[in-house]
């Protein structure tokens, strides 16, 4: 695996994670001094499930919480992307957006914006190639 896979799997993990810890603060199910230096390994969620302090449901909810909001950001500097390199109008990107938060709130499943626009013919998958493209080079910077 290239370090810029490594470096961007391990920011990924980092962002999973915060997005836990910032849910469980403000869901009242952990205290902001339970969050604050938890290691970002996994064993922190091992942790909070052998002390009692969340139960497996609330760890998965969590977890399924946080890889929205995580999936979210990303959609939304992609649909940003989209629509300033001229792919989509804004209000194409934005209609999709709506469509993936009521399909995340009827499912609980996170459908990504890519697979939206494809399904939909908005884009082609080779669309798709060239923004992912568009997007290394600009995270690159």
């Amino acid at each position: 695996m290239s370090s810029a896979s490594e470096r961007l799997r391990s920011t990924l993990y980092a962002s999973l994670h915060d997005q836990l810890c910032e849910l469980g603060v403000e869901c009242g199910l952990l205290t902001r001094e339970q969050v604050t230096g938890a290691p970002r390994d996994g064993t922190f969620e091992q942790r909070l499930l052998r002390d009692g302090v969340l139960t497996l449901a609330q760890l998965s909810e969590l977890r399924r919480a946080a890889a929205y909001r995580v999936g979210r950001t990303e959609d939304k500097a992609l649909g940003g992307l989209m629509a300033s390199h001229g792919y989509v109008p804004e209000s194409v990107v934005q209609a999709s957006l709506d469509l993936q938060r009521k399909t995340f709130e009827e499912g609980g499943r996170l459908v990504r914006l890519s697979e939206l626009m494809v399904r939909s013919g908005t884009l082609t998958p080779g669309h798709l190639v060239a923004l992912r493209r568009l997007r290394s080079l600009s995270f690159s910077d």
